[in-house]
């Protein structure tokens, strides 16, 4: 556990880091530990070498103790904490294993959860020593593992905040204690680097762990998985959401959608799947009660709705032709004509009314409708137009009906902000004309770009780093991305949590999913 070793050197000597890929781990480090295995150190005019946490730990300690002594004086407490962190090694390994080997977390959730709790146990035997919570060698010998605890629960498809304060009290109290620590800060491991690394061990299926709960397997800001993401938060349908990167689909996700789309739900102890959206929003309609039925009792009417939404979808080509068409001014007047159309149809469907339910509140047409009209816009701007007003003067239906449908709660907690979505549209056009050699260069201005690992990248201690920038350029790196996400404080875990622009827990393993508790609204 490299991180060992940073936390004990950070305050007390100056140091780089050289960052290794162990998966093709260049010869010269074997040389230094013929094991391969990490940290290792480097010292002297002679160039000492020194591996093993524990050890390069307590020798770290005992050569640098004029900062402070970091374990205790009393060689038989000092060799009890030894055995506390072997103890706590033994059970950590066989419980955190399952997340870098299983394809299929279920079948190891039991004896996973086992793991956490027989370390939650011995962590409580400490609990009570008045030098408990004031950082020592042995905390920082534990903490590395700890510190991922809760983004492991996560991937497993829990809450992981909610699920240590409930299941796991010591490690919860233990972890905030911890967290505000200043030598734990500034060696703390960046969330999308321990998300990369991952990766590289392949991208289990998170399990589903109530099979009552209905899950759906999304792509943040798709207007196809809103459609369903809006029938379910209409009717108040408890649900869980799976949001897939599309650029780096698991392969356990082609398995449920041969054609690698989104949305799908999965649902019932037998694991049920459905796809295309339209079909999906009209199951859970007729299948479900819910809060409200959102479609017409009339079989004529309903048939009626879809073959409206089925045809005034095609109106909508222009926001299709935004992620599949590189020159939009040519285009334009066939967008400008359809605009028209869809505008036409709309006021004659209407008839005067606020929604197409014909109601106070949108109905399962306007739902199904909703996401384009949404972002409809998109096609007007990107050619340098001003959507705002083009739709006020030459759409005016559409416009009164997009302020209409943004007003909608349902709506309003699903889909992402339009100004928001602007900037992942920006994204995806820059993602998009990306060939395998410009994703060697650095790209910048671009939001949520993950960082992956070099084969041996150089980082230095921020004093090193001042020193030697004037005679040492930027190294390039690698980059790959990563779904748009802002990072918050969720619940005090993991300050550079990811989450989605909704407040929702989201946590990406391996970069290719991001996991949403489950949640319904009114």
């Amino acid at each position: 556990m490299p991180l060992r070793a940073i936390s004990s050197i950070q305050s007390t000597n100056r140091h780089e880091t050289i960052n290794v890929n162990l998966v093709d781990s260049p010869d010269w480090i074997r040389e230094r530990n013929p094991a391969g295995q990490l940290p290792i150190i480097e010292f002297g005019p002679d160039n000492k070498v020194l591996y093993e946490s524990l050890i390069v730990c307590q020798y770290l300690d005992e050569t640098y103790a004029e900062t402070r002594p970091l374990q205790s004086r009393d060689p038989y407490q000092k060799a009890r904490d030894q055995v506390f962190v072997e103890l706590f090694s033994n059970l950590w390994a066989p419980a955190s294993r399952p997340f870098f080997m299983s394809a299929d977390l279920s079948a190891d959730w039991l004896h996973i959860v086992n793991g956490f709790k027989k370390f939650d146990n011995l962590l409580a035997t400490r609990e009570g020593r008045s030098n408990f919570y004031q950082p020592g060698l042995v905390d920082y010998m534990i903490w590395p593992s700890i510190e991922r605890l809760p983004l492991f629960v996560d991937i497993a498809g829990h809450n992981g905040a909610d699920y240590l304060r409930r299941e796991l009290p010591t490690v919860h109290n233990y972890w905030e204690q911890m967290s505000g620590d200043t030598t734990v800060q500034s060696a703390r491991l960046p969330v999308e680097t321990f998300i990369e690394n991952l990766r590289t061990f392949g991208d289990p299926y998170p399990p589903r762990l109530n099979p009552d709960v209905m899950r759906v397997y999304s792509q943040q800001n798709s207007p196809f998985a809103y459609r369903v993401l809006m029938v379910l938060t209409a009717k108040q349908i408890e649900h869980e959401i799976i949001n897939i990167n599309i650029w780096d689909k698991p392969e356990w996700f082609l398995e449920r959608s041969p054609l690698g789309k989104v949305p799908v739900v999965e649902m019932g102890p037998a694991g049920d799947l459905l796809n295309e959206s339209l079909i999906i929003a009209d199951y859970l309609d007729e299948t479900i009660p819910g809060a409200r039925p959102l479609a017409s009792p009339d079989p004529y009417q309903r048939a009626s709705d879809r073959a409206f939404v089925e045809t005034i979808g095609q109106y909508f080509v222009g926001l299709e032709y935004v992620f599949t068409k590189s020159d939009l001014a040519a285009l334009w007047p066939e967008i400008e004509v359809n605009l028209a159309k869809a505008n036409n149809m709309l006021d004659k469907r209407l008839n005067g009314d606020k929604y197409l339910s014909g109601a106070d509140k949108p109905g399962l047409t306007d739902y199904k409708i909703a996401p384009f009209v949404h972002l409809l816009p998109l096609c007007v701007d990107l050619l340098g137009h001003n959507s705002d007003e083009y739709f006020r003067d030459k759409l005016p239906v559409l416009y009164t009906y997009r302020k209409a449908i943004q007003s909608d709660p349902v709506v309003n907690k699903v889909v992402t902000p339009y100004d928001e979505f602007c900037k992942i549209t920006d994204e995806y056009h820059i993602r998009s004309k990306l060939n395998d050699d410009d994703r060697q260069k650095k790209i910048e201005n671009v939001n949520s770009l993950v960082l992956l690992a070099t084969k041996v990248e150089v980082q230095l201690t921020r004093e090193q780093r001042e020193s030697d920038d004037d005679r040492r350029g930027a190294r390039p790196r690698q980059v790959t991305f990563s779904p748009s996400v802002n990072r918050n404080n969720f619940n005090g875990y993991a300050n550079n949590r990811p989450q989605n622009q909704r407040g929702y827990l989201a946590t990406s393993t391996r970069n290719r999913i991001f996991i949403q508790k489950s949640q319904y609204s009114a």
